[in-house]
């Protein structure tokens, strides 16, 4: 007999009305138990709660916290709840013995909903191989797909798990991430792809500033700049690639090569530069007070040109087409430009390395 139990004596009215004596009649009233809540074991969305398990929690009698016989049950069973944590309706339904003494209790227990899981059916793949000082994310991905469990396509993209990295010349494994356009209800999806980097080949500008009849072009003095994927200067050599011919008429132009220091992630480059006897030299100097990682337009750009005379030369500045315009969080010295004088009489464009100032 359990302590708990609250009993009432049910008097006969002929006995209130002073009638004979009679036994009183006694009766449990079921008490409410006192609940520990279980937890649902997680699922993924668009399972019900039938699906999750109840784990943990009890019953127990409120007065002798002695344990209460029966099970925890989901009221709304075919209830499909959405992602994340949830509270959602629950039972207690005491059982044997203790069903006469005991009532059902109603409360709320936690679920976790978690979205669904893809898998990869095929992988993308890279479009292009990047140069030398490319972001990984130039690669360009294309193709893949990724199925929820029962096998339906799911539409979104592939991205790089780590787009700004800029890799080392060579072919790598690199991580793929699969973001659903429903990235809500979806989880994202991994898969690792095939990158290639291949050495860069620098962009150049150079010009002949002095030279002289009758002697060979190794004699000639060549001024110029080479700059990689993002616009930085290279450090490396011009030279005729006929060093011991001797130029011919005004204004022929002839094979300069670019030899740069790094071999191993810079290409060698080619280019006709004319000759010119006599030409007008001008000396620039370009500085770019900049921010990292912010664009050059916001940075203070000062230009200074001068001729041979030193009296200053009017014209403007253009930037490598390479450099993108925004600056390089890990700090670049120069990058490359040209400047344009406005009188052509000075021969067009004088290459120009523009020092980074950071402020």
């Amino acid at each position: 007999m359990k302590i708990s139990r609250i009993w009432i004596a049910l008097v006969p009215a002929f006995f209130l009305l002073g009638g004979a004596g009679a036994p009183a009649e006694e009766t449990a009233v079921p008490v409410r138990p006192a609940i520990e809540a279980p937890t649902g074991e997680s699922i993924i969305y668009g399972q019900s709660l039938t699906e999750s398990a109840l784990t943990g929690g009890g019953a127990m009698d409120p007065l002798t916290g002695e344990s209460v016989e029966g099970f925890f049950q989901w009221v709304n069973g075919d209830y499909v709840p959405g992602v994340g944590t949830q509270m959602c309706q629950c039972e207690f339904v005491p059982t044997g013995f203790d069903t006469e003494y005991y009532l059902s209790v109603s409360f709320r227990a936690e679920v976790e909903v978690r979205p669904v899981p893809l898998t990869v059916l095929e992988e993308p793949v890279c479009m292009r191989r990047i140069e030398y000082g490319e972001r990984i994310s130039r690669a360009f991905l294309s193709g893949g797909v990724c199925a929820d469990p029962s096998g339906n396509e799911v539409a979104g993209s592939w991205v790089f798990a780590d787009g700004n990295a800029v890799p080392p010349v060579g072919r790598m494994t690199v991580e793929a991430v699969f973001v659903p356009g429903d990235s809500f209800h979806y989880d994202s999806a991994r898969c690792a792809v095939e990158v290639e980097c291949v050495p860069c080949t620098p962009d150049v500008a150079v010009r002949c500033s002095a030279a002289w009849p009758g002697q060979p072009l190794s004699a000639c003095v060549l001024e110029g700049w080479a700059a990689g994927m993002d616009g930085s200067v290279i450090t490396g050599v011009f030279a005729f690639r006929e060093g011991a011919l001797v130029p011919g008429g005004d204004g022929t132009s002839y094979d300069v090569t670019f030899s740069p220091d790094d071999s191993v992630n810079y290409l060698p480059v080619t280019v006709k530069v004319p000759v010119v006897f006599g030409a007008k030299n001008i000396s620039v100097e370009a500085v770019l007070e900049a921010a990292y990682g912010r664009p050059v337009s916001e940075g203070v750009l000062t230009v200074r040109a001068f001729d041979e005379n030193g009296l200053p030369v009017n014209g403007k500045l253009k930037y490598d087409d390479r450099f993108t315009g925004v600056l390089s969080p890990d700090g670049q010295e120069s990058v490359g430009a040209v400047f344009i004088p406005s009188d052509p009489s000075f021969g067009g464009e004088i290459p120009v390395s523009v020092t980074i100032v950071y402020r």
